[in-house]
């Protein structure tokens, strides 16, 4: 199958063909009893057989769900660390093929079903879940060594999807280089309104609607507020003289102006991070965040 008429199917299978093939090395991390019962929620079934275990845990949504939410997680987010240290002149695009081909439902079941842990009355999806949710005990019990497994066994499909898709053409349009920490645009905006125009250059009839609008609300304060988008030649030719032609209140600083910015006061009412505890110990919520 050519790389260019469907590049994730075309990574899929060359992970699909080395889990498949008799020399790949793999194996599930390793769980304590008690995180193994918590997640199939089984305790009077301890004696059964791995495999209807793991149906359980396929099918069971209520007992492991927190699990799976926090093994998905781990998976997209570590391999998404890797990949831009293995490829760090990659697109978006190339990050985006790859890490879908790793974190797929399909790539999970694959590795469940080369590990003996087949059943027909599980869903590729159910065993993807299944996977993500041992991920999630493990990443309980010790991130340290659930970090040490990734690097064991996964990082074996990492390298091989990065190598595979460095032979993938690039899509879509360059973007042009420009520092972006060196020389980042305020724009004045007034968060209280709900008219917000998200085009930076409007149309003249544009404006004076817009201009309209605000001009009924009542006053309300403005603030400086960091805007990256610059998407046009036109926007980055009327930048070049620190201030747009069309919008006075967007201004190009630099980076030191940025360091120096105030932050804003402490506003009453908000959410207080320090007055909510997270209890390890409550049955209810066993998920500990370190």
């Amino acid at each position: 199958m050519a790389p260019f008429s469907q590049p994730l199917r075309f990574v899929q299978n060359k992970v699909f063909r080395l889990i498949d093939s008799p020399d790949f090395t793999f194996q599930l991390p390793i769980l304590s009893r008690s995180s193994w019962d918590t997640i199939t929620d089984s305790n009077d079934e301890r004696e059964r057989l791995v495999s209807t275990k793991l149906y359980t845990l396929a099918t069971h949504s209520s007992s492991h769900e927190r699990q799976e939410f926090i093994g998905d997680s781990y998976m997209a987010a570590t391999i998404s660390e890797n990949l831009y240290r293995i490829l760090p002149e990659g697109s978006p695009f190339i990050y985006t093929v790859a890490r879908s081909a790793l974190t797929a439902n399909s790539t999970f079941a694959r590795l469940m079903n080369r590990l003996g842990f087949c059943n027909n009355q599980i869903s590729t999806k159910s065993m993807g879940d299944a996977f993500e949710s041992i991920i999630g005990a493990a990443h309980r019990e010790s991130l340290k060594r659930l970090n040490r497994w990734f690097r064991t066994y996964y990082m074996q499909l990492l390298i091989l999807t990065a190598e595979t898709c460095r032979a993938l053409p690039s899509k879509g349009k360059s973007a042009k280089p420009r520092p972006l920490l060196a020389s980042i645009r305020l724009r004045s905006i007034n968060h209280n309104s709900p008219v917000i125009s998200r085009r930076l250059f409007p149309s003249p009839a544009g404006k004076k609607k817009l201009r309209g609008r605000l001009s009924k609300s009542t006053p309300v304060q403005f603030r400086p507020t960091i805007d990256l988008t610059i998407d046009s030649d036109e926007e980055n030719s009327a930048l070049n003289d620190n201030r747009s032609r069309d919008d006075p209140d967007i201004i190009q600083i630099s980076y030191e102006e940025f360091c120096a910015i105030s932050p804003l006061p402490r506003t009453n009412g908000l959410f207080d991070a320090s007055a909510t505890e997270l209890d390890g110990g409550n049955p209810a919520n066993p998920i500990i965040i370190d």
